[in-house]
This record gives C-alpha cells, structure tokens and sequence, in this order.
C-alpha cells in the first residue's frame, strides 16, 4: 500500500514538473505523505496494542485534520493566493 502510494506521489511530482508546475504541487503532496503516515502509524499502533477500533476512528479522524489544515495552509500560500484572488474576482 505504501509502495503504491509513493508510486503515485512521484507520477504527481514527474507530471507536475513536465509543467513547471512543481511548485504549486510539492506542498499539497508532502501533506498528502505526511496524511498517509501518521494514520498509517496510529492505525498500525491501534493494532499493536490491542487499542479500542475507536482509535482507529480518531486515527482516521486526525488525518483527515491534518489534510484540511495542510490544504488550507496551502491556499494561504504565494503559489495560490493569485489563482484564489483570481476566482473571487471574476466570480463577482
């Protein structure tokens, strides 16, 4: 699943800088990795030792977290904030 995974990672970045576009994109997928392992860790942790299958939730639950806070950080940032100012404008 893992091997998977960064396979897919390194197509996005492989595509993206075909673009020159890997600027944009480097940030949105280091979330994306830092997504998978933490769950991947407290799930695997939840097995482990024999924790409650809600750990496994809040697990899920925390990635998710860190997906929204992550992804949000990035529109924040100097490679999209023109792209987002952009649709606000001509959605007025």
């Amino acid at each position: 699943m893992i091997v998977e995974a960064l396979g897919w990672i390194m197509i996005a970045l492989i595509v993206a800088g075909l673009g020159k576009q890997i600027g944009k994109i480097l940030f949105p997928v280091i979330v994306g990795v830092v997504r998978l392992l933490s769950v991947s860790l407290i799930c695997y942790l939840a097995i482990i030792f024999s924790w409650p299958i809600n750990s496994i939730f809040y697990g899920v639950a925390f990635g998710l977290v860190i997906t929204g806070i992550g992804l949000g950080l990035c529109m924040l940032g100097p490679d999209w904030k023109d792209q987002v100012s952009q649709k606000t404008t001509l959605s007025t």
